[in-house]
């Protein structure tokens, strides 16, 4: 962090003193020469204007009337403005023309032509000399430590160009790093004596404030005239004495004009008695910073803290948007008598009366409650005092709570109102989107109060996952009459109908906590059966995917694209599917298309796998948007379950990945042969060639999923090799298969541990 704004960018940290600075902040002796010209510029300048000089040609100074003495500059806000080099010329488009806001170099052009029709930029390559960053602090510590130093010393000891010291010194002058001035050659530094310091010090102690000009003078007319200097720079004496109270834990205000000084106790009693004086509407924060002579920000500084004690109440006029400021005991007694008097007060007209804005008038009511001075509650903009014990009802006399709904316990007790339960309405809704359910749940302030700080609850079932938004979302504050929308997209695990339930929780104006329950609301998810429907063309399939539903899922591969593409393929065909792979020029776009039926209604389900550069898109048609979500969801988990495979089969090394690759082989082979009533033979030697290999690579144990595979080994190695796999059991093949599948499966689990 730059020491003196801090900036986060650092430039340059001092390797001596260890204080980093920013790129405004830094000396830097680097620069960039327009040769042609003999115009410097700043490293950041020059970035800026990409390094081309950003003199203006060919156009005469509208003030002084020189040519070619017009460069183009900018603001560190990054407005561009024309201004002129001649010293004696104070000519700027600041001043006398609208700022051109652009960040972008190739608008200079336009500036420029805007300016002038014939006017050109030079835009010649500017010449780099380099340089150094200098530490201003390492630098404004040495010119501290003496009361003379000549430029000499400075350009030998920090390394800076002769015509470049004194631009430096003003610049650490005008950050306030050393206060002194620039004469025959040297900087001579401020000197003044321990004696004034102490001095005014005692006065500011004795008065609480002081003049600075005034005790200046009156100092110069005693014996001590000759040891002032002849030019005093009032912003360094004020920062000197501010650092010795503050060192003495005295806190200190500068006034506006810098030549008062005063303590925040007697500026505090000076509020008090002004405020005391007159109403308080008279004086705004801007009329005390006036009358105290001090800046808005330091008077609200001292209200603020005081307010600790409940000392200030600030108020905002909701017309001329002012802060007021009156005395806290004041204005509650008047309160507290308004409610005494009456039996209800109009909240609005109230407010329009004392010139305060409603949501401040309202936290001081409630303050108010809680410390049992009045009591009473809002409703309906009206707020209805309670009467205290011996106090009634006068006869025959209109009072608006007989009519309404009013809870009668105070804040401070923390009682619910159950009639706030039914100021929220409460619906919900979903539909299907990428194989995601995207729950709707829509609230309705339908009461005349802003309910604030409520927090929607989704009790979501395991078989469900957020994928996008959190479980408790939050809005802060809900008008009358108004509504609002949280979504959370759901992702489905497994199909089924599943319950939805949540809970909504709000506070009212009396920061009372209300639960709301959602009524349950029932989700299905669908993955239909299917079976191979006839051959189609894909003409057709263009055709009847048009006049279905559908959505999408994509997935983005950083790396192995094509593959990524045949495991997108075999995912899909691991449903009972045909194909049709669309033929592409483009090398990075592939197509195919998968078609079935529905085997209970028989209707038509089209997919279509497409991959585009990083991106593979699985895409469902069908007409029942509920199957589109259950089949989207099945087939992300199967496609992110190879993918990861993949992925973690190209990270292993060159054996681990040899022996996946044969373990995969064999357990096909001994599938194969199982359904085409091999002899056991052929069935034997690869499954004990993968399972060997599965011991070395996963470190099994007689307790490991892949027991199984040992267990079939041992089974088969009881009958006679020649003798075929159908005649020992009719379930048998179909048995071992099965086994392979979920051996198949655990391996491409095991490997995201592997690797």
């Amino acid at each position: 962090m730059c020491m003196l704004c801090g900036n986060t960018q650092i430039e340059f940290t001092c390797p001596k003193c260890g204080n980093a600075f920013c790129e405004d902040h830094v000396i830097n002796t680097e620069e960039f020469i327009c040769k042609k010209h003999n115009i410097q510029y700043s490293p950041k300048i020059a970035r800026v204007f990409n390094y081309k000089c950003a003199l203006i040609t060919h156009v005469q100074c509208p003030k002084c009337g020189t040519k070619d003495q017009l460069i183009l500059d900018y603001t560190k806000g990054g407005d561009f403005f024309i201004k002129c080099l001649d010293p004696s010329c104070s000519y700027s488009s600041l001043t006398h023309s609208p700022l051109w806001h652009s960040k972008k170099i190739s608008n200079i052009g336009e500036i420029i032509h805007s300016f002038d029709r014939d006017a050109k930029c030079c835009n010649r390559s500017l010449t780099n000399k380099k340089g150094k960053h200098i530490c201003p602090h390492c630098m404004a510590s040495y010119l501290r430590s003496h009361e003379y130093t000549s430029f000499e010393s400075i350009q030998s000891i920090f390394d800076i160009p002769a015509e470049k010291v004194k631009s430096v010194l003003t610049y650490l002058g005008q950050i306030d790093l050393i206060h002194g001035t620039v004469r025959g050659g040297r900087f001579e530094r401020q000197q003044i004596p321990e004696e004034f310091y102490q001095s005014a010090i005692t006065e500011i102690k004795n008065k609480g404030f002081i003049c600075l000009i005034d005790f200046i003078e009156n100092w110069k007319k005693g014996q001590n005239a000759r040891r002032l200097p002849d030019k005093l720079k009032l912003k360094s004496i004020v920062q000197n004495i501010k650092e010795h109270l503050t060192a003495e834990k005295y806190y200190v205000y500068a006034g506006c004009d810098t030549t008062c000084l005063y303590l925040e106790d007697f500026a505090r009693k000076k509020i008090v008695n002004i405020l005391k004086s007159e109403r308080y509407v008279d004086h705004s924060i801007a009329d005390l910073g006036e009358m105290l002579h001090l800046f808005e920000i330091d008077v609200l500084t001292i209200i603020n803290k005081y307010n600790r004690d409940h000392f200030f109440i600030l108020i905002t006029d909701p017309e001329s948007s002012q802060v007021f400021a009156l005395l806290r005991h004041e204005f509650e007694t008047m309160l507290t008598n308004l409610c005494k008097q009456s039996d209800y007060l109009d909240f609005m007209k109230l407010c329009k009366t004392m010139s305060v804005a409603p949501q401040e008038l309202k936290l001081i009511f409630y303050k108010l409650i809680q410390a049992d001075k009045i009591r009473g509650k809002f409703e309906q903009d009206v707020f209805i005092p309670e009467p205290r014990e011996g106090q009634q009802r006068q006869k025959g006399k209109f009072h608006p709570k007989d009519d309404l709904s009013v809870g009668k316990d105070r804040l401070s007790l923390g009682k619910d109102d159950s009639s706030f339960d039914k100021s929220l309405h409460i619906k919900r809704s979903f539909d299907h989107v990428g194989g995601q359910i995207r729950l709707k749940i829509a609230l309705n302030n339908i009461s005349l109060i802003t309910l604030h700080d409520i927090q929607t609850y989704v009790d979501v079932p395991d078989q469900m996952a957020i994928h996008t938004g959190e479980q408790v979302q939050k809005i802060s504050a809900l008008k009358p009459s108004n509504s609002l929308g949280v979504e959370y997209y759901l992702e489905p695990q497994q199909c089924g109908s599943f319950t939805i339930e949540g809970t909504v929780i709000f506070k009212d104006p009396y920061n009372n906590t209300h639960v709301v329950n959602m009524e349950p609301l029932l989700i299905p998810i669908k993955c239909p059966l299917m079976k191979k429907s006839d051959i189609m063309e894909l003409d057709d399939l263009y055709r009847e995917s048009e006049q279905m539903q559908s959505n999408s899922r994509i997935f983005y591969t950083e790396q192995y694209n094509v593959v990524s593409f045949q495991v997108a393929i075999k995912t899909v065909q691991k449903f009972d599917v045909r194909t049709i792979i669309e033929q592409e020029d483009d090398n990075d776009r592939e197509v195919a298309w998968f078609y079935t039926r529905d085997k209970i209604d028989r209707a038509l389900i089209i997919i279509r796998c497409k991959r585009e550069f990083d991106r593979i898109t699985f895409t469902v048609y069908c007409r029942d948007p509920v199957k589109i979500t259950g089949f989207l969801s099945k087939i992300a988990e199967l496609f992110s379950l190879e993918s990861a495979s993949l992925q973690a089969l190209n990270s292993l090394k060159k054996q681990q990945m040899l022996d996946i690759l044969t373990i995969t082989e064999k357990l096909v082979t001994a599938s194969d042969a199982c359904a085409l009533n091999y002899t056991i033979e052929s069935i034997l030697n690869p499954l004990q060639d993968a399972f060997h290999r599965l011991k070395r690579l996963f470190h099994i144990s007689d307790e490991s999923q892949y027991s199984i595979l040992q267990k079939w080994i041992r089974n088969l190695k009881q009958y006679s090799p020649s003798k075929k796999i159908g005649m020992i059991g009719e379930t048998m093949p179909a048995q071992i298969m099965a086994d392979i599948e979920y051996i198949q499966n655990t391996i491409r689990r095991d490997l995201l541990n592997l690797v």
